[in-house]
């Protein structure tokens, strides 16, 4: 399993955690945030699905191999260590379509999202707008939709496609936004 593309920019104990991930999931992380502190005071806007709320953390659990999104609830969460404010690529961003009763959540409406909608996203003084460049349907083992990807973007993800026979989502919605200031 190739790693080369991974660039630690992070303490070694970081790194550490990182390469274990990411040979287990064949992630190339390029850039980090830091977790809960880096997100205080941050929000996110998307006026065409009515949003405007807070950014939490997503963490990455070691302990499962995956970003543990247990405690989301109907919050928008930032992946940690993919790109955050002031960092160049790829900024993934989470949230539930239903909770766990099938009620709707925050990203319920994300398929209603067009190419042209607007995205900021703001943590104090910093405020970084995008424009919707395109959204697809990806199997939830796609995970190449959290890579770098050498442009300054912002990653939606929400889950797609439920299956009533086995309980469970077959897909993801992804939403990819292009960075215009």
């Amino acid at each position: 399993m190739q790693i080369s593309t991974l660039s630690f920019a992070r303490p070694l104990r970081y790194s550490i955690i990182l390469a274990l991930v990411a040979m287990s999931l064949a992630l190339p992380f390029a850039a980090f945030a830091d977790g809960d502190a880096a997100l205080a005071g941050a929000t996110i806007t998307i006026p065409a699905l009515n949003v405007s709320t807070s950014v939490v953390n997503i963490p990455l659990d070691p302990a499962i191999g995956t970003w543990n999104t247990n405690s989301l609830g109907g919050n928008i969460g930032h992946f940690e260590y993919t790109p955050w404010l002031g960092e160049s690529g790829n900024i993934v961003l989470g949230g539930h379509s239903t909770d766990d009763a099938g009620a709707p959540s925050i990203f319920y409406h994300l398929e209603d999202i067009t190419v042209g909608d607007a995205v900021t996203i703001s943590n104090g003084s910093v405020v970084q707008e995008y424009v919707v460049t395109g959204t697809r349907f990806v199997a939830i083992s796609d995970v190449s939709v959290l890579y770098p990807t050498g442009r300054d973007i912002v990653t939606l993800i929400t889950c797609a496609g439920y299956n009533g026979e086995t309980g469970v989502y077959d897909q993801r919605l992804v939403v990819t936004a292009r960075r215009v200031n």
